[in-house]
């Protein structure tokens, strides 16, 4: 029986398809063909009824979406060895293609609400609401890679990609994204294999290589227009709608492309009983796709382009792995530890020319945290008096902040970087196996370095700063931590190390500042 007091229903239904052919070119030895289709659907529907909305008089939805993504892969593979040569070349042409459409419908006032969305006619008419929405967008790929061997011990890969995106304008869809590495075996060289036995493995690498990125909202290239909820003019006695520009095209916005140099080696000595493996690479991200919203000032309007190809950023960083093991009678043990370090920063960004020269983010690391440099607390009323302040609110025991352009008063432009990201500089790890007869021991150790954590700032979600339970006692009425009430500033303990306590937030003592940064460093053991 369908009534009104049938739940709110969300179902999905989820079908994959993968199929693929491969064979052998009979005529030529090392020549293959193989072909990959790959699709997937992906079904929404969405029903809710709420008999107590719109007075008491019932609203329903109704909602269906309808995704597919498709992937159909070309691969031509050659296969060769002549003595000491040795190549294999490949060759790809791809396409994917995804494509979404969805339709909604709204009723409200029904004049009898027993079998709700189930029968939506029942609603008043003129009140229905009734939407559809479409898009669909396609990459085309191909790419060409050639992998020459001489003896094992001189390697070379070419490969060049051109990556095409429905999403770029019209001169600016395909990219061309090259890359090159070179190897070389030094332990397989005669001079070093006839006279060091106990070097099992040297090899040496060096490699370049450009990438690109359409990770964007599809046709940012063409003008966008909407048509008006309600009738904007009346002709002929008629009241029609009106279209009206939604956004400012950029018919010249294009791929991100990110370079990378690497250089690296490894060695394995004592037929494995210790190894290295260690890379030092350097990232350049140009044309990076970023908004320009807050950036132009409000006199101009929104008469620009959202999104543009202009900023550029780099990350030098290196990667090491260690290896060990030996084994003794019935005892064994096997040993590995790792570390990577990457550091980026921005070389040019798109940042307001009206800030001050402290808030550029020129040099700066990505997701890097804007605030106010703490000064410790207001002391006494004569500490409150004389220092500047956020408000008039503020209140002896609250948090002191530096005034850098020295106006006398805490503004928004006294905020800095105070913070790094959350994304660690430094990652490491270690993992040790072990075992003696039926008795096997298994431990990993995993780390993060130079990182910051934030205990309260501003929250991008919300649109403005807030108090956290580590920030402020009672915060939401829940039990205070005790380091906030030990510590916190009273008459009778005015060097504190925390603000007053207070049932009330304090704008001022919960806006991001480095009071409230800590090191997020650790080193977790797992069993």
């Amino acid at each position: 029986l369908l009534s009104k007091d049938n739940p709110d229903v969300n179902k999905r239904y989820n079908m994959s398809a993968n199929v693929y052919a491969e064979i052998s070119i009979p005529w030529v030895e090392g020549l293959s063909y193989r072909v990959n289709l790959a699709n997937d659907w992906v079904i929404t529907n969405r029903y809710n009824f709420d008999p107590y909305s719109n007075n008491l008089q019932g609203t329903a939805t109704k909602n269906y979406g309808n995704l597919q993504e498709m992937q159909l892969d070309n691969i031509l593979t050659y296969k060769h060895e002549f003595g000491k040569h040795s190549i294999n070349a490949t060759l790809v042409y791809g396409v994917e293609k995804r494509e979404y459409e969805s339709t909604s419908t709204t009723a409200m006032t029904f004049t009898d609400m027993s079998l709700g969305y189930n029968n939506m006619g029942l609603a008043q008419q003129d009140l229905n609401v009734i939407g559809s929405s479409a898009w669909s967008e396609s990459s085309l790929y191909s790419m060409a890679r050639l992998v020459y061997s001489y003896a094992d011990r001189y390697i070379f890969t070419g490969t060049i990609r051109r990556d095409g995106f429905s999403g770029f304008g019209e001169n600016n869809k395909f990219g061309y994204f090259p890359s090159a590495a070179v190897a070389w075996r030094l332990s397989e060289e005669n001079f070093i294999k006839d006279n060091v036995d106990w070097l099992d493995n040297l090899k040496l690498r060096a490699s370049w290589g450009k990438l690109g990125n359409d990770q964007i909202s599809d046709f940012m290239y063409v003008q966008g227009v909407a048509l008006s909820s309600n009738p904007v003019v009346v002709i002929d006695g008629k009241p029609l709608q009106g279209l009206s520009t939604t956004s400012v095209p950029n018919r010249e916005i294009t791929w991100e492309t990110t370079t990378t140099w690497n250089i690296g080696g490894e060695i394995s000595l004592w037929n494995g009983l210790i190894g290295l493996q260690a890379d030092v690479f350097y990232k350049l991200t140009t044309g990076i796709l970023q908004s320009q919203s807050g950036q132009l000032p409000p006199s101009i309007g929104g008469n620009y382009p959202a999104i543009i190809n202009g900023g550029v950023v780099d990350v030098r960083g290196t990667e090491i792995v260690l290896t060990h093991r030996n084994k003794a009678g019935e005892f064994y043990y096997d040993f590995s530890a790792n570390m990577s370090y990457a550091a980026n920063r921005y070389i040019s960004t798109n940042d307001s020319e009206n800030i001050p020269t402290w808030q550029s983010r020129l040099g700066t690391p990505l997701g890097s945290v804007l605030g106010y440099v703490s000064d410790g607390l207001y002391r006494d009323e004569d500490d409150l008096l004389s220092s500047p302040k956020t408000s008039d609110a503020v209140r002896v025991g609250d948090i002191k902040y530096k005034d850098l352009n020295g106006d006398g008063r805490i503004t928004l432009e006294d905020r800095t970087w105070i913070a790094g990201p959350q994304l660690p500089k430094m990652m490491f790890g270690a993992n040790l196996t072990a075992g003696w007869r039926q008795f096997d021991l298994n431990m990993t150790l995993q780390g993060a370095a130079l990182t910051d954590i934030m205990l309260c700032g501003t929250y991008s979600a919300l649109g403005y700063s807030d108090g956290t339970y580590f920030t402020q006692a009672f915060k939401w009425g829940s039990n205070p931590p005790k380091y906030l009430v030990e510590g916190s500033w009273r008459p009778d303990h005015t060097d504190a190390q925390y603000p007053r306590l207070s049932t009330q937030t304090s704008s001022n003592n919960a806006v991001a500042s480095d009071f409230w940064k800590r090191d997020a460093s650790y080193l977790r053991l797992k069993n």
